[in-house]
């Protein structure tokens, strides 16, 4: 079963403000920043690793694009990869030391636009390529694993998505 919709659109506003004492305020903004993926090719774009990840202090866990179930409960082999969204959520609230780590797995590791990436306790990490970029980064039988780390000592919850290609 092939993505059949995707869809991202970010937006940050922001205001600038500095008090100055006995006269108003000076402000700058309200300024914007909004990021859309728009005309992404679903003939490309065909599918989506999708898992929450359950980790506990200095666990790893490597997942392999080559060879995995989709939410949908096929097997799927990703034959390029276009974007990754990373979220961490400690498993208990009080307990933060659970920075996640993203980076080539140990054996056939997938050297993507990244060497590795340590996305911080209540943070997500998005990155993917331009919407009419149909070529990705290749995933083969010696690129294809990707290793994710708790470097803290607390659990950590990491919802983790990455787009990829079959075709």
């Amino acid at each position: 079963m092939p993505l059949a919709d995707l869809s991202l659109v970010a937006a940050l506003k922001f205001t600038l403000e500095k008090t100055v004492t006995g006269w108003p305020s000076i402000v700058q903004g309200e300024d914007s920043v909004t990021v859309s993926l728009a005309g992404v090719d679903l003939e490309e774009w065909t599918q989506a690793y999708a898992a929450k990840l359950s980790l506990a202090g200095a666990a790893t866990t490597t997942v392999d694009l080559a060879s995995f179930t989709n939410l949908a409960g096929e097997a799927v082999t990703l034959n390029r990869v276009f974007g990754i969204v990373v979220q961490v959520v400690p498993t208990v609230a009080a307990n933060a030391d659970c920075d996640l780590v993203v980076e080539p797995g140990a054996a056939n590791g997938l050297v993507w636009n990244m060497a590795a990436v340590t996305v911080l306790a209540n943070q997500t990490y998005l990155m993917t390529e331009a919407a009419d970029n149909a070529t990705g980064t290749a995933v083969d039988a010696t690129h294809k694993t990707l290793k994710f780390t708790n470097s803290g000592a607390d659990a950590l919850t990491a919802t983790v998505v990455i787009l990829g290609g079959t075709a």
